[in-house]
């Protein structure tokens, strides 16, 4: 057997392996840019800065029934205390379903309730958005609705 013929086409075929695996690599990457690197990481560090000021929390009940009905949502500060004033929008889908139902809570007391249709029991995402004066933040959460 001509070992030198064998050795040389396995170094040839991983170099040829290598080769394909750069190649596709760097042509199907999905790599998105950012224009101002240093600059975007100062506001993402000041916004996170200012959340942990905040400290907002979303409160959800964890099990729901099933059909209509009002659904609270409580916003409280670091503190406890009820975050008033504030425009609070409300994202849900089932989870594994591809339908969002979008809703704008009304303020209540320092609660903040909307009239919904959970028509399918399971898993449910709550996307919230708490946005007062200048501060905005989104929360995700989940419940269980019976």
């Amino acid at each position: 057997m001509n070992y030198k013929a064998l050795i040389i086409g396995v170094l040839l075929g991983g170099f040829v392996i290598v080769g394909v695996s750069i190649y596709i690599g760097i042509a199907k990457r999905d790599v998105e840019v950012e224009d101002n690197a240093y600059e975007a990481g100062l506001k993402y560090e000041a916004v996170n800065k200012r959340e942990a000021e905040l400290g907002w929390r979303v409160e959800l009940p964890r099990n729901v029934k099933s059909g209509s009905g009002v659904l609270a949502v409580k916003v409280v500060d670091a503190k406890g205390a009820a975050v008033t004033g504030a425009a609070v929008n409300l994202r849900l889908h089932r989870m594994g379903d591809s339908r969002v139902q979008s809703y704008r809570c009304a303020a209540s007391e320092g609660r903040y309730t909307v009239a919904v249709n959970l028509d399918s029991p399971g898993y449910w995402e709550a996307m919230v958005r708490v946005d007062r004066q200048d501060d905005s933040q989104h929360f995700n959460n989940t419940f269980f609705v019976q």
